[in-house]
Order: structure tokens, then sequence, then C-alpha cells
């Protein structure tokens, strides 16, 4: 078997059907589709169970794990020579899966690539689309390549010669950190006729929390790749010792904050439109805190 796709779906009741269906359709079939459910306590697992094709494998978590948990149960079960990740919010283009072994055939030298992601609805994936702000803007994708699971291809044998993803990251930038463990070990590439669709999810309380979360994992990164990857400390998320400098600058200016991704598209014209601006500032104050905790712990200086 050539190709095996890995999705791991925790609450995404909403979007896994439209992640499923156009993946069973892709213009390569020859492949397996492994779906976690890492401990859903919605309508998740109901929806998945709907879909009657053999060539899904369906395990899950009963409770929820994290991410990289997720992800190598996932890969514990993947029998092809190569793995295609992407997430359950995530509509692939149809020839998704065909122009990634394409690709990876023809640049036989590399041991993963990642590919182009969109942000749109299922309902608007024919409509015109607009990069994904964090493929444009963010300055360590940019200098390093980093093959990410939102839209990434893999060779099966050297994600097992890493050791998979490294459960530290169970709440988020473990693609990230593993895709500089993939660089020290070879060449990584963008195919651009790899296209996959995210869709816009709505920031809730919970969610906001979860971006806390998976900014202090960037204390992990910093203290475990910045010697090989000098460039980490001089990027967008991080200038020097300061992590998210934008935000860090924030706290003590906040109209900074209205060049941060979040609120570029705002136009803020009454109060009503600061509803969200004020509790993203407070927010600001207890992901520094986290941040610092988190730095404290690890015993690495940053602010």
């Amino acid at each position: 078997m050539k190709a095996s796709v890995i999705v791991i779906a925790y609450n995404e009741e909403k979007f896994i059907s439209d992640c499923i269906s156009p993946i069973l359709n892709q213009t390569y079939s020859k492949f397996e589709l492994i779906i976690v459910n890492d401990g859903s306590t919605d309508k998740t697992k109901d929806i998945i169970k709907k879909f009657k094709d053999d060539r899904i494998i369906y395990t899950e978590h009963s409770q929820n794990k994290g991410f990289a948990s997720a992800r190598n149960t996932g890969l514990k079960l993947a029998k092809g020579d190569y793995v295609f990740f992407t997430d359950a919010d995530c509509i692939p283009q149809n020839d998704w899966i065909e122009e990634g072994l394409k690709f990876m055939k023809k640049n036989t030298n590399l041991v993963a690539a990642s590919g182009i992601s969109h942000i749109s609805s299922a309902f608007e994936k024919n409509r015109s689309i607009r990069d994904t702000a964090a493929y444009r803007k963010d300055e360590t994708q940019r200098l390093y390549h980093i093959p990410t699971t939102l839209n990434g291809v893999y060779k099966r044998k050297i994600l097992n010669e890493l050791g998979g993803f490294d459960e530290l990251y169970n709440l988020g930038m473990e693609d990230g950190e593993l895709g500089l463990r993939l660089i020290k070990s070879g060449n990584v590439g963008q195919c651009k006729k790899m296209v996959v669709f995210h869709q816009p999810k709505e920031l809730t309380f919970k969610k906001a929390l979860s971006f806390i979360q998976r900014r202090c994992t960037y204390v992990h990164i910093i203290k475990h790749h910045s010697k090989d990857f000098p460039k980490l400390r001089r990027s967008d998320v991080c200038y020097g010792f300061i992590l998210a400098p934008l935000y860090f600058f924030s706290l003590f200016f906040p109209p900074l904050l209205l060049l941060s991704n979040r609120f570029q598209n705002k136009k803020i014209k009454s109060f009503k439109d600061l509803a969200f601006f004020i509790p993203f500032y407070f927010g600001l104050w207890y992901l520094r805190f986290m941040i610092w905790k988190t730095a404290f712990k690890e015993r690495i200086f940053l602010i």
C-alpha cells in the first residue's frame, strides 16, 4: 500500500463529514483512511460510523489525550509507505493524495512535504480564497518550510525512525516540533498542488484557552531546538528572549493588537466592536503569566 491518511478528531461533529467525504472521493483510491476519535463527547463518532467504506480504519481513545498522542495512535496503525495528515476541520482537494504521491516520487530526496492551505468554509470552496495567514506571515514557517499536519505528507519509515510525535506537545505544536526533527534528518519540500481548505472556527472561551496553551509550547520548542535553529529566536514567534513579541508589547500599548492576525480584518467603530478586544487584552496577561510559569519550570529565560 502506497498511502495512509490519518485524521484525528475531538468534538468535530460540525466538520468531520466535510473532511471524510472528499478523502473517500480522491482521484487516487488505493489508500487507507485512519480516523482517530480522541475522546469526543459530541456526535463525532456517530457521524463517522455513517460512512461505509472498507478503506476506513476507525479507532478511539476513551478520553481526550491530545494531538501528539492521537497522531501516534494513527501512525501505529498505518501501513502505507507515505502518510498524509490533515485535520478534521479541513477539506482536501480531490487530487490531494495523487499530487502528494507524484511530488514525493519525483523528489525522492525528501522525507516530507507540506501543501498549500486556504481558509474557506465548506460552502465557499469554489469561490475566491485567501492564503492562511500563518503560512504567509509566520517567519518560522518561511525560514524552515516546516511540514504541518494541517496538510502534509511524510515517509512513514522516517516518522517511525524519529519515534513519531513527541507527546510533550499534546496541547499543540507537535507537528512543528516534529518538522524541526525532520529537517535535521533530511530535506523537506512544498507541493503547491497539494491543496486543502481549512474551515474557520468561531473563537470561544475554550478555544482562547487552547490558544494560550499552544503558545506555551513554544517555550519547549525554543529550549530544545533553538541551538540547532537559531532563527527561531529571530522570527515572528520570538524576538531574542521575548516570546510572542507583538502580544508582549501590546500589554503596554494595546493599539498594537490591531496589527495581529486576529484583528486585521476587524473594524472597531463602536463600543460593541470592543466586546472581543477587551477580553482578548486581559487574556494576554494570562498568556504572559503562563509563558513565565512554563519558562521558570523549564529553567529557560524568556520574557
